[in-house]
């Protein structure tokens, strides 16, 4: 439906129903007129009176159709476009935020013991060795499959001690409880 269709729509009681002239009868329903407007409001750049015909300065009502169209405008398309754009970027922010909160405890904190890298300033292992070394998260997740996969009558002490850790509980973390990432 273009809007010079809409421009030429038949809008008085005498109008046929559909198209013998070509025009569209598109306000017979409040719920109808609710939706044109919407539609055509929200696709149109300057909102709804791109659609709706030209009043003349002569006609009484002149200064309330500009009114509408301006208070349409400034409501729909800026104000409450806005405020959804608004939620939106937020949203995005607050996803950013916690990706970034969670890249930096993995960054600053040994994912198998919790100790933050504060805590071996003073120490003989540094840091990063402890987290490659001493407690490589790789080597304790292809623990964790080994035991799920190996033959629980070929368990050694540790093996079975962990088996009926994930047996209890097998969605906590076995070996670490103090992330929740």
């Amino acid at each position: 439906m273009s809007s010079k269709g809409l421009a030429n729509t038949c809008t008085n009681d005498g109008c046929p129903s559909s198209g013998d002239d070509g025009t569209e009868r598109v306000c017979d329903t409040l719920l109808m007129c609710i939706i044109t407007v919407l539609n055509q409001g929200l696709r149109n750049g300057g909102g709804v009176g791109d659609i709706l015909r030209r009043p003349s300065k002569e006609e009484p009502l002149f200064a309330a159709r500009v009114v509408y169209d301006l208070l349409f405008f400034f409501v729909v398309i800026i104000i409450v476009l806005n405020l959804i754009f608004g939620v939106i970027i937020d949203t995005f922010a607050d996803l950013r935020s916690e990706k970034q909160r969670k890249e930096e405890i993995l960054k600053t904190t040994c994912f198998i013991c919790g100790l933050e890298r504060d805590k071996f300033d003073n120490k003989t292992v540094s840091f990063e060795e402890h987290i490659k070394s001493e407690h490589n998260m790789w080597h304790y997740l292809y623990f964790l499959v080994l035991v799920r996969v190996k033959d629980p009558t070929e368990y050694t002490g540790p093996e079975s001690y962990v088996a009926q850790m994930i047996a209890v509980s097998p969605e906590s973390r076995v070996l670490s409880s103090r992330f929740y990432l």
